[in-house]
């Protein structure tokens, strides 16, 4: 009787201890990027988001304004598929124009984003569906540490300075630092 006990001791604490395993698994790694791939991806993607992305906005119906988009990013995750480079990039995009001596902005907006890159150029930039297949999407485009880096992001409200794209807006249509912005009606 007393070697079962120890028995129906141990299996009790064998359960507990798988228990308490897959409750405290470790998170996976977060992504690495290579410092070097990152300084030639970075600006490529931000570039074509920039110039080559067909975003939309607010602004494209005044083609009189000359809008113009502006993107800051967060270089996730690469994976080499071929001879595709897959980065998975958290955006942060604005659309400004300068009327007199203001700045508007138009429509803007934070997304994850999967770009694909092959032979040193943007080939396609997929955004994850809204609404009920937002999460779905993520999963789909990002490994699983990339996905929770992104979920990471979205929580915390992203890497990024929240005056950084007005400001490069106003450099970038020849007004001084303290032009005033209004949002575009």
């Amino acid at each position: 009787m007393h070697g079962r006990s120890w028995l129906g001791v141990g299996a009790a604490l064998a359960v507990a201890g798988a228990a308490a395993g897959i409750v405290a698994w470790p998170d996976p790694e977060p992504p690495f990027v290579d410092g070097r791939l990152r300084a030639d991806l970075v600006p490529l993607i931000q570039a074509h988001l920039e110039t080559k992305a067909d975003l939309g906005g607010a602004l494209d119906a005044q083609p009189e304004l000359k809008s113009r988009w502006l993107c800051d990013l967060e270089l996730i995750e690469t994976e080499r598929r071929g001879p595709d480079l897959l980065a998975g990039v958290y955006a942060s995009c604005g659309e400004f124009a300068k009327t007199g001596a203001s700045l508007v902005t138009g429509t803007g907006f934070l997304s994850p984003m999967r770009v694909t890159v092959r032979s040193g150029a943007v080939t396609s930039v997929e955004r994850p569906l809204d609404g009920a297949g937002f999460q779905p999407t993520v999963s789909r485009m990002f490994t699983e540490a990339g996905e929770r880096k992104v979920f990471d992001l979205i929580d915390s409200g992203g890497p990024f300075e929240r005056d950084r794209l007005p400001e490069r807006a106003r450099r970038a249509f020849g007004l001084p630092a303290d032009a005033p912005i209004r949002d575009h009606p």
